[in-house]
């Protein structure tokens, strides 16, 4: 079996998937976390989309506020931050003027790189993933030796509703 490995100061894990794009899973990525904020968690984001990153925009945030150290190779990275969420993301990294075109292996390379190469803080109460749309299997590219003490939110607001059509008998 696999050793589970610890996201150094991350005391839980929240993922927040779909199968389907399109479902808003960014925009409540990023309301968990505003709200974990203003509950008084200390809350960082990552956006686990490589090829189609939204949380540079939908945070406010920048490349240039993102500060990069150490040798080639074993870069680390310090996460931008605005309204008290930190927050990183491949749009960060990688120039806007430049494509990443990345499948399989290299999918969860640049993903540990993300996970485990960023200083997230020595005391965050929740780091929060918003995964990229799967079709087959929702978590199908989280890093599989991550330490898992968190949740997964698999988001289908579809299912939500008909849930509650169900229960009141409207449809």
């Amino acid at each position: 079996m696999r050793q589970r490995t610890k996201i150094s100061g991350v005391k839980h894990i929240i993922a927040v998937s779909s199968a389907k794009g399109g479902v808003g899973k960014s925009t409540l990525s990023v309301n968990l976390a505003l709200a974990l904020k203003n509950l008084g968690k200390t809350t960082c984001l990552m956006d686990a989309d490589i090829s189609g990153p939204s949380m540079p925009t939908m945070m406010s945030v920048k490349r240039e506020q993102v500060e990069v150290y150490g040798s080639a190779g074993n870069e680390r990275f310090i996460p931008a931050a605005n309204y008290g969420v930190k927050v990183m993301s491949m749009g960060l990294i990688v120039p806007p003027d430049e494509a990443v075109a990345l499948r399989g292996p290299m999918v969860n390379k640049y993903l540990r790189a993300l996970l485990f190469q960023t200083d997230w803080g020595d005391n965050t109460d929740i780091l929060l993933l918003d995964m990229p749309r799967h079709p087959r299997y929702p978590s199908h590219h989280r890093p599989r030796d991550r330490d898992d003490r968190g949740g997964h939110c698999d988001y289908a607001p579809t299912d939500c509703l008909d849930r509650r059509e169900a229960r009141t008998g409207d449809v």
